[in-house]
């Protein structure tokens, strides 16, 4: 029996359409991950650009926020870690996002976090011909947010992102506001210091506090990568092991087993 699906359109007016949003069609096609919003096709007419995409049932991470202010920890651990996995996947790929952040964040029909917008993302190699300033100030590391002129797109910078966004879904708050982050970083004195000033609440776990610290570290090379972080004890933590293959089984018991004999492993 044939069973409908539900897509998602965006529609763009072509003499709206600059060179970035190019940029963004041709790198989210080839993006193929659990935790990322897929881009099903693109359909060009005379005057319209269709974006066919995977259709989300559910409300954006910014709007979770909003509804609930903050989640518990339990809560928190399987959104975050889909996210990071979405960013794993795109650097290995030498691309970065850009603009990371709650918004961008859209929730699956099982509540899975799913990465989507790459209007702001660059393939690391062609960076140097997109130095300008991209993302959300509140979400902007500080590197990005200070620098003179314009700054090429980082990992790290993605990092930090991660760590802003931790810490609005475990706190109900910004880490930092555009002006607060400006004004602390404007003397060098956390700088010299290694962290900037904010505050984490007593309350939340020491590996919560953890992935929050080392991705919000003011020097960009002693943050962790994507890869690094789905390592951590709060990323891991809950997560559902895959069943055994069967190369893992025991081999005595699949040799009972092709001999129409009682199958048992111990």
């Amino acid at each position: 029996m044939h069973q409908e699906k539900e897509y998602a359109i965006k529609a763009m007016r072509l003499q709206d359409v600059k060179q970035n949003k190019l940029m963004e069609v041709d790198i989210h096609k080839h993006l193929k991950h659990p935790n990322i919003v897929e881009l099903i096709r693109d359909i060009e007419d005379s005057s319209n650009l269709y974006l066919v995409l995977e259709f989300c049932p559910n409300k954006s991470l910014e709007h979770l926020l909003k509804d609930k202010k903050k989640l518990k920890e339990k809560e928190v651990r399987p959104i975050f870690r889909g996210i990071v996995a979405a960013v794993d996947y795109i650097h290995s790929r030498g691309i970065v996002h850009c603009d990371l952040k709650p918004y961008n964040v859209v929730m699956g029909k099982d509540m899975e976090a799913k990465l989507t917008d790459f209007g702001a993302s660059v393939r690391i190699c062609t960076a140097a011909s997109n130095k300008m300033k991209c993302g959300t100030p509140s979400y902007m590391a500080p590197e990005t947010l200070t620098a003179k002129g314009t700054q090429v797109a980082t990992f790290p910078g993605d990092i930090w992102a991660l760590g802003c966004i931790l810490y609005r879904m475990v706190t109900g708050n910004l880490a930092f506001t555009y002006h607060k982050l400006r004004r602390k970083h404007a003397g060098g004195m956390y700088l010299r210091l290694g962290w900037l000033n904010f505050t984490l609440p007593c309350w939340l776990s020491s590996s919560a506090r953890g992935v929050v610290r080392n991705c919000l570290h003011i020097d960009p090379t002693k943050r962790p990568q994507a890869e690094q972080l789905m390592q951590y004890e709060f990323v891991k933590k809950g997560q559902i092991r895959p069943a055994a293959s069967v190369d893992a089984l025991d081999t005595r018991c699949l040799a009972s087993c092709s001999n129409d004999t009682t199958c048992t492993s111990r």
